[in-house]
C-alpha cells in the first residue's frame, strides 16, 4: 500500500524547495519510487498554491506505473521485474530501451537485480543514452525560468500629484521571455481619487532582471 503521509511529506519538501528557496525540483524516481513521486507531483500541482509547471521536472526510471508526468521515462526490455509487473498489469508503461542483449545470468543477474538495478540503467548504452538525454532536457528547461516576481520595496513615496516609480524584480533565472501583470486595488487609497488605476502586463526579455512601472497619483 502507498503511505499517504509519505506522499504528502514529499510534496511539502518539493513545495518548500521551490517557494522558500527560489529553486527547481527534478524528480528521478526508480522502481516503486515512481508511484510515490507521481502521487506527490500530482498533489503538488493540484494544491492550493501550485508552482509553475516549469519549476518541476520528472524522469522516471524502471517505472511500474501506467503513466508518468511530463512523459519522460526509461524502462529497459531487459528489466525482468517490470516485465513481470507488466504481465500482471498490461497497462504498465512499455519498455523504451534495452541493455544491448546483456546476458543476465549468474553473478550478473545478482549484480543488476535481474535487469532492474539503477546501476544498469546508468551503465548500458541505450538506456544510459536515453536517461541522460532526458535528464539534460529537463535540467535545461528548469534552468531557463525565474521562480517568480516581487516588488523591490514594500513602500514607495511620491509627491501628490506626482508619479510613483515601482520596480518589479524577477527572481532567479532570466534566460527566457516571461511576463507578469501589475494591477492596483484599493486599500487606504481610493482609485480615481488618490491614484489612477493601473493594470499592465510587464514583459521581461532574456537578461532582464527588473522593470519599472509608473503609478500616477
Amino acid at each position: 500500500d502507498i503511505d499517504s503521509n509519505k506522499v504528502t511529506e514529499h510534496a511539502d519538501l518539493y513545495h518548500r524547495a521551490i517557494f522558500n528557496s527560489c529553486g527547481s525540483v527534478l524528480l528521478v524516481p526508480h522502481s516503486q519510487g515512481n508511484l510515490y513521486a507521481h502521487l506527490a507531483y500530482n498533489q503538488l500541482i493540484g494544491g492550493d498554491s501550485p508552482p509553475p509547471l516549469h519549476a518541476i521536472g520528472f524522469v522516471g526510471v524502471a517505472s511500474p506505473d501506467v503513466s508518468v508526468p511530463l512523459g519522460k521515462y526509461v524502462t529497459s526490455s531487459a528489466d525482468t521485474i517490470i516485465n513481470g509487473v507488466r504481465f500482471l498489469i498490461p497497462t504498465v508503461l512499455p519498455a523504451n530501451s534495452d541493455w544491448g542483449g546483456v546476458d543476465l545470468q549468474g553473478d550478473d543477474a545478482k549484480k543488476y537485480s535481474s535487469g532492474h538495478a539503477l546501476i544498469g540503467y546508468l551503465e548500458f548504452d541505450k538506456s544510459k543514452t536515453l536517461l541522460m538525454g532526458n535528464l539534460l532536457q529537463e535540467l535545461k528547461s528548469l534552468s531557463l525560468y525565474s521562480c517568480g516576481f516581487e516588488f523591490s520595496s514594500s513602500t514607495y513615496t511620491a509627491a501628490t500629484p506626482g508619479v510613483a516609480h515601482i520596480t518589479i524584480t524577477r527572481k532567479g533565472a532570466s534566460a527566457t521571455d516571461e511576463s507578469v501583470t501589475v494591477q492596483t486595488s484599493d486599500g487606504t487609497a481610493q482609485s480615481g481619487i488618490d491614484y489612477v488605476p493601473l493594470s499592465k502586463e510587464v514583459l521581461f526579455h532574456p537578461g532582464d532582471s527588473s522593470k519599472t512601472v509608473d503609478l500616477t497619483l
